[in-house]
């Protein structure tokens, strides 16, 4: 009897694990390379709205934990710092395809403090022309993913480019990311890439897509968050049902026989 209670527990820790797997990520340690490439030496584009020269994403990483290099990262986060060779703690996790997944680790990500949608910065929204919507924190991530993804379009096999171009239009994507984690009001027609993003951002593709944030998020000095397509993702939520499923139905079949005896 205590044979199969033991069992019953194990059935259930593992069940736990996978789910608080799925919500939070993993964690490693991790190093700030480069700003344009492994060791391009690139060099910042002026930030007139920001009121000086910001080095713009791409940024590249390393993983100290796993060994992995040439990790691309997109900056998320203009209100914290991080500087050439600094290792940080991150938590890294998959961007959450429901509200509610959102929520369930929202005090994981850097800017997660708005879940419930009522709230946020407020937009005037392209398409219909005139309407004003909010953003909650998830929708924010969206919104990002799906300027990033366009940025990364842009760039060739290697991932890198020096060209002035690229710099032109790298420094629009992520001027109009950091607008949309930090400002409160947006006029439509002052970023077309923006206006396209706010108008379209629920049919992001959210898939390979991790969040790279400090651990523990938000606080005082801590690391800036990133969006990243160089890791690779946690189990994807049908695969965590499917496990579920079969240790639920384990856990039943150990009742049975403990009814029977």
């Amino acid at each position: 009897m205590n044979y199969i209670k033991k069992k019953l527990v194990t059935f259930s820790s593992v069940l736990v694990m996978a789910c608080a797997l799925q919500a939070v990520g993993f964690c490693d340690q991790m190093v700030f390379v480069d700003v344009n490439g492994p060791n391009s030496g690139g060099a910042p584009f002026p930030g007139v709205a920001y009121g000086g020269s910001y080095y713009v994403s791409p940024y590249y990483g390393k993983d100290l934990t796993t060994g992995q290099s040439n990790i691309l990262l997109f900056c998320l986060d203009f209100d914290h710092e991080i500087n050439f060779g600094q290792e940080w703690t991150s938590t890294i996790h998959s961007v959450p395809s429901t509200q509610a997944g959102f929520n369930a680790a929202a005090s994981t990500f850097q800017f997660g403090n708005v879940p419930n949608g009522s709230s946020g910065p407020t937009f005037v929204q392209p398409t219909p022309s005139g309407q004003t919507i909010a953003l909650n924190s998830w929708q924010r991530y969206q919104v990002a993913t799906r300027l990033f993804g366009q940025e990364l379009s842009l760039l060739g096999p290697t991932l890198q480019s020096t060209s002035s171009a690229f710099a032109r239009d790298r420094a629009v994507y992520q001027y109009a990311v950091w607008e949309v984690f930090l400002e409160n009001n947006y006029t439509v027609g002052g970023v077309a890439v923006l206006d396209e993003a706010l108008a379209n951002y629920s049919t992001a593709d959210l898939d390979g897509w991790t969040v790279v944030s400090p651990a523990p998020a938000n606080t005082p000095g801590s690391a800036q968050e990133f969006l990243s397509r160089s890791f690779a993702v946690s189990p994807e939520p049908s695969s965590i049902v499917l496990l579920g499923t079969m240790i639920l139905l384990g856990a039943n079949r150990l009742r049975r026989k403990v009814r029977q005896g």
